[in-house]
C-alpha cells in the first residue's frame, strides 16, 4: 500500500496538527481548533454512511456569501483502499481569481475514519538567486535547496497561501473526536497579487519539464485522506481545481482571460 502522507498524532491535544509530505523538510506543529470556520451545508445533506467528504466553495473577496462549486463523497459501501479517486471541481476563472476558496473535509463515520488529513497543492517556482516572486519587488535566493526551503517566495500554489512556514508545513489533519468536519481557506489570489490562477489550479499536464516560473518535477496535488486508528489510508481523493474559460457563442469564441497552466 502506497503511503501518501507521513505524520504522527498528538492524542492528548485532540486538535488538528500540521503534517509534512514530499521533498520539503518535515515539521510538526500544533494548530488551531478543528471547528469549521466556514460551514458547508452540502456536507449536512450527505448520507449517514459518508466516510469521506470534500467540498469546494468560493466567496468573493470582501463578500460574505458562499457559492458551492462542487463536492465529492465516498460512502462505506464504496471499495476501500482502492487508491486515490479523482475529484474535479470547475470554477469560472474570474470568480476563482477574485474569491477565497474554501475546502471542506469531513466524515460521518468515525468507526471507519478516525483521522482526516489534507495535503496542499504546491510547486517550486525557481532555482535562481535573483528571483522576484509575484506581488514583490525584492529579489530572493532560490538556487540551492537550502535557500528554497528558507524562502516561501520560491514556492507557488495553495500551500504558501495557507501555511506561513511553507515548505516546512504542507498540510494538516484533524481527529474525528473533535468534530465531523473542518474547513481550510485559501485566500483570493488577487489579494496576494498572484497574477494568475496558478495559485489554486493544479492542472499542469506535463510536470517533467521547466516552464515559466515552474521547476520540473516539483508539483504536488491536493490530497484528502480518510485514515483508520492505525493511520492506514482507507479512502482518498485527489482534488483538482480547474478554472473555466469564457464560454463562447457563435459570435464570441471561448477565450482565456486569466492565466493558469493552459498551454504548458
Amino acid at each position: 500500500m502506497k503511503k501518501f502522507i507521513l505524520f504522527s498524532i498528538i492524542l492528548s491535544a485532540l486538535t488538528s496538527t500540521i503534517i509534512s509530505c514530499g521533498s520539503p523538510p518535515k515539521k510538526e506543529t500544533d494548530s488551531s481548533s478543528t471547528t469549521p470556520t466556514v460551514k458547508d451545508v452540502n456536507f449536512d445533506q450527505t448520507p449517514k454512511n459518508t466516510t469521506l467528504y470534500v467540498g469546494v466553495q468560493t466567496r468573493w473577496e470582501g463578500g460574505t456569501e458562499l457559492v458551492a462549486q462542487g463536492n465529492c463523497t465516498a460512502l462505506t459501501t464504496d471499495t476501500p483502499e482502492a487508491g486515490a479517486k479523482d475529484c474535479n471541481i470547475l470554477i469560472p476563472e474570474g470568480q476563482l481569481y477574485y474569491s477565497d476558496v474554501i475546502i471542506t473535509l469531513g466524515s460521518k463515520t468515525a468507526d471507519f475514519c478516525s483521522i482526516v488529513s489534507f495535503t496542499a497543492y504546491s510547486y517550486r517556482r525557481s532555482k535562481v538567486d535573483d528571483y522576484v516572486p509575484p506581488g514583490s519587488t525584492e529579489k530572493i535566493k532560490c538556487a540551492s535547496d537550502a535557500d528554497a526551503k528558507a524562502n516561501i517566495g520560491c514556492w507557488g500554489g495553495a500551500g504558501p497561501l495557507i501555511y506561513s512556514d511553507f515548505p516546512k508545513t504542507v498540510g494538516q489533519y484533524f481527529i474525528m473526536a473533535t468534530g465531523l468536519s473542518t474547513s481550510i481557506t485559501i485566500p483570493a489570489a488577487n489579494t496576494k497579487r498572484y497574477g494568475s490562477n496558478r495559485a489554486t489550479t493544479n492542472t499542469l499536464v506535463d510536470r517533467t519539464v521547466d516552464n515559466d516560473d515552474y521547476v520540473a518535477d516539483t508539483m504536488s496535488d491536493y490530497y484528502i485522506t480518510c485514515r483508520d486508528i492505525w493511520a492506514q489510508p482507507i479512502y482518498q481523493f485527489k482534488l483538482t481545481i480547474k478554472d473555466e474559460d469564457t464560454q463562447g457563442t457563435e459570435n464570441m469564441p471561448a477565450r482565456n482571460q486569466i492565466e493558469d497552466w493552459q498551454g504548458f
